[in-house]
């Protein structure tokens, strides 16, 4: 006889997607980890039927609260959040760590990092608590715990904050180097299940906690995910060992001291002719290497300008669909809609997709809107990386507007300045005269000056604004980009425009940026200045001749301005 079968319960718990080993997306994009796997288990054992739902740890704390999540594992106890929040029972306890550069002071408490300031993960147990009890210590936000040593490690703060085991886990897997836990961990803080609209689900929680605990399954994933290898070697393993390698080793080293000694003269006998042989080469070989290095830069450009625009082509058939479709989805379920509500008036809540009509009534049509305010949105980024995209070649000279190009390169890059500032300032003077220009040329100028500005940046509030104007006397439309970030050394000011002069080497730059686009500007008769103050930032100033005898020039008071 069948036993009848028992409807488990929908849950949905959210997490951070990127706070390994805990918690995190792998490879395949799917919820991974201790937390993870931890909740998959106690749906087994439950009447739960637990969904795991993963993104940034303040969005998702921001979802338990508007209740759009049930749960959020892995979430520090303190009695100031147990106001408003309901805990299970602790399931495992997390030391917080002092992490530094190694060349820097050390401190063993929070007491000493007065005056200091520390990278803590924003809406995380250690930010609440700096704010609330260390008023005298600078809080510098990052989005998780490797954003938070990241900036550590490229030099930002004097400290950070994390989770001595996270910590150590991403030091190894993102090979960060210069960077170390201090002494005894500072904190240890008590991981617990929290809801604030469902406190019914704890004690079902608590429960298959217990179970899990009992049948050993909870022991095997801390030994999966939170125990690390042991590796060492017996005094007597090291000697043998040792042994094995150093007496070759020692051989060899004999061997080739007499060998060496034999090689010296002829070598020589050799070095001067090789000198100068070489100093002829020399000049020669740099020609050659500046020659090739820009060969392949252009091939890359031109490879990624197919690739991008083949992608965009693609993007946008699929993504006319969606456009296409979703109008007729809204009509669709408006139509619907009084059935379902007398369905619900006489028969009472039912399941919609696996969720309770109730429920989502309204939230499928703020489903549908976002998705089409998505879709239009994609719309506009392909069109403009199709623009961009095409071979601007310096003979394709058209009437070009500069605001719009300004513009579509903003929107272009819209993804970096959201992530650099929180202070992009668009300031464009209406009514410029037109100019003679390669709209694409002009695009690649922008969108390099706009980059630059972006990794000038130190932190988001520093700011960043792109304006235009008129220049009467010289009869040329004007861009600036401005931004308050570290500025230029003096000594460098005149190097910048040199092909491959470049202080950015070690996060990829190859300094060609803006040598291109000086020459870019040279082909459109046009210029770059540079201003900078070190320490509060850089304006680049790009003109262009207008493409008219005259032209009115804009008052200030007609200058339209938004901030980003």
């Amino acid at each position: 006889m069948h036993q009848p079968t028992v409807r488990k319960t929908l849950v949905i718990i959210g997490g951070d997607f990127h706070y390994p080993p805990y918690e995190f997306l792998d490879k395949y994009g799917e919820p991974s980890g201790f937390n993870v796997d931890l909740s998959r288990a106690i749906s087994e054992v439950t009447d739960l039927d637990i969904h795991i739902k993963l993104g940034l740890w303040k969005d998702m704390r921001d979802a338990l609260h508007n209740g759009k999540i049930d749960l959020l594992q892995g979430v520090s106890y303190s009695t100031q959040r147990a106001r408003s929040v309901s805990f299970s029972e602790p399931y495992s306890s997390v030391e917080y760590a002092i992490f530094t550069r190694e060349n820097s002071g050390a401190v063993t408490t929070l007491e000493e990092m007065n005056g200091r300031s520390v990278i803590v993960e924003s809406g995380g147990a250690m930010y609440d608590l700096i704010r609330s009890e260390y008023p005298h210590i600078t809080v510098i936000s990052a989005y998780n715990h490797e954003n938070a040593l990241r900036k550590l490690a490229s030099g930002a703060g004097d400290f950070a904050l994390v989770s001595k085991v996270a910590g150590q886990y991403m030091i190894r897997k993102a090979k960060l180097e210069g960077i170390r836990a201090m002494g005894t961990p500072i904190s240890l803080e008590r991981y617990c299940y929290a809801t604030v609209h469902h406190p019914e689900l704890l004690p079902e929680i608590n429960r298959g906690l217990e179970i899990l605990k009992n049948n050993g399954t909870y022991q095997r994933l801390c030994d999966k995910w939170l125990s690390e290898p042991q590796l060492g070697l017996s005094t007597a393993e090291v000697i043998k060992y040792g042994s094995l390698v150093v007496a070759p080793l020692f051989t060899l080293f004999v061997l080739s001291v007499l060998w060496s000694k034999m090689l010296h003269r002829k070598v020589e006998e050799r070095t001067e002719e090789l000198q100068r042989e070489i100093q002829e080469h020399l000049k020669v070989q740099k020609e050659l290497e500046t020659k090739q290095k820009l060969i392949v830069h252009s091939d890359r450009m031109t490879t990624l300008g197919i690739m991008a625009s083949g992608i965009a082509h693609e993007v946008n058939n699929p993504n006319g669909m969606t456009l296409m479709n979703i109008p007729i989805l809204q009509d669709s379920y408006n139509d619907a809609l009084e059935v379902l509500d007398d369905c619900y008036e006489t028969h009472g809540d039912f399941l919609l997709g696996g969720l309770p009509y109730s429920r989502m009534r309204d939230e499928i049509p703020q489903m549908l809107g976002d998705m089409l305010s998505g879709a239009k949105h994609i719309k506009n980024i392909v069109r403009d990386l199709k623009a961009f995209s095409r071979k601007g070649d310096p003979e394709d000279m058209e009437i070009q507007d500069v605001n719009r190009l300004a513009m579509a390169s903003t929107r272009l890059v819209r993804s970096m300045i959201k992530k650099s500032t929180r202070r992009f300032t668009v300031a464009l003077a209406p009514d410029l005269p037109p100019v003679m220009a390669s709209a694409q040329r002009i695009q690649q100028v922008i969108v390099n000056l706009l980059l630059n500005a972006c990794q000038a940046l130190e932190n988001t509030e520093q700011g960043i604004t792109l304006s235009t104007h008129y220049d009467a006397e010289c009869e040329a439309v004007v861009l600036l980009v401005s931004d308050g970030g570290i500025g230029i050394p003096h000594e460098h000011m005149d190097k910048i425009t040199n092909p491959f002069f470049t202080t950015k080497r070690e996060r990829g730059g190859t300094g060609l940026g803006l040598s291109v686009s000086t020459s870019i500007l040279k082909e459109h008769c046009g210029a770059l200045e540079f201003k900078s103050v070190p320490g509060m930032g850089t304006t680049v100033t790009m003109s262009i001749p207008s493409a008219t005898d005259s032209a009115a020039p804009t008052s200030p008071q007609n200058t339209h301005e938004k901030t980003l």
